[in-house]
């Protein structure tokens, strides 16, 4: 009866055999248990998997697929550090494994990490293993997923031509992919192939690009341009999808560069209203959630004060 929960009876004769496997004197009823370890997973009821996998890895150390599946729990958990110890445990258990998936999620896992980190050799050593695994990935399992992966990580380590390739490979196997498209478009930005940029972009939009990070980036980039009505809109969108104050504060440089001084100077002191009080005077995704850093905020009113007085004197 404990193989009857959905999914799971057409993997028991595997997970047998894989324990029998990887000790032939284990106890009667842990074939059970990792049926039932599978069937929880599949159900998402993640923390009962997690006790049930976390015990069964402590008797079978050396068995790859089901450290894999602890970091699959874990990480459907958010708790990503653990399941990265997890998935790299799957991985020295059998160095010769083909699972895609166990690699990409290292790869995700220490991108989020990177992301995370301020610019330094940790940093960098870890967009190296984010390139790595997801070179790994591609090789078992090529995907539009594992290659942008790649492409992400390779950009981020400024090797542009290898990040030029990875994401023409995920183009090649997902042209409707508004992520490697956003990406394309950075990189063609850096490489001053503005052309490129823009056909990019228009692509990115056209499939629904809406993740507010990449927005912001590619705003930024082209504010730094000059083009700025390129970057308003790229901002603008970035912070309707939920994009901090630092995607506010280049709108509101933008703005200022146009010369749209009313909305800058709006924008400006929008950015200078306490976060809590942001926070309960707008809902919703365009609300500010966190302050400014000190050399932001002296930004801010340095140009508020000039966008200030020259209406002033306009006035006058």
């Amino acid at each position: 009866h404990l193989c009857a929960e959905p999914l799971v009876a057409a993997s028991l004769d595997l997970h047998l055999a894989s324990t029998r496997k990887s000790n032939s004197e284990a106890p009667e009823d842990r074939a059970a248990r990792i049926c039932r370890a599978r069937a929880r997973l599949l159900a998402q009821r993640y923390p009962e998997a997690e006790t049930l996998l976390a015990e069964l890895v402590t008797e079978l150390p050396g068995n790859a697929e089901l450290a894999a599946g602890l970091g699959h729990a874990r990480f459907a958990q958010g708790r990503y550090d653990e399941a990265l110890e997890a998935y790299q445990q799957a991985v020295d258990a059998d160095a010769n494994a083909r699972d895609a998936t166990t690699h990409l999620r290292i790869s995700q896992i220490c991108t989020m990490q990177a992301e995370a980190s301020p610019p330094g050799p940790a940093q960098q050593a870890r967009w190296a293993r984010a390139r790595d695994a997801a070179l790994l990935a591609s090789k078992f399992e090529p995907s539009s997923t594992t290659w942008l992966t790649v492409g992400v990580a390779c950009l981020a380590l400024h090797a542009t031509s290898e990040a030029e390739e990875a994401l023409s490979e995920a183009c090649v196997l997902n042209n409707r992919n508004s992520l490697v498209w956003a990406h394309l478009c950075l990189l063609t930005l850096k490489a001053g192939r503005e052309g490129e940029a823009a056909e990019s972009l228009k692509q990115a939009l056209r499939l629904g690009l809406s993740e507010a990070s990449l927005l912001q980036r590619i705003g930024a980039e082209y504010l730094q341009l000059g083009q700025w009505s390129t970057s308003e809109d790229a901002l603008r969108r970035a912070v309707a999808a939920g994009a901090g104050a630092k995607a506010l504060l280049f709108l509101a440089d933008c703005l200022a560069d146009k010369g749209e001084t009313t909305e800058a100077i709006a924008t400006y002191e929008r950015l200078l209203v306490p976060a809590q009080e942001a926070a309960s005077e707008e809902e919703g995704p365009s609300a500010t959630p966190e302050p400014l850093t000190e050399a932001e905020e002296r930004h801010v009113r340095a140009r508020l004060a000039q966008l200030q007085a020259a209406t002033g004197r306009a006035a006058q």
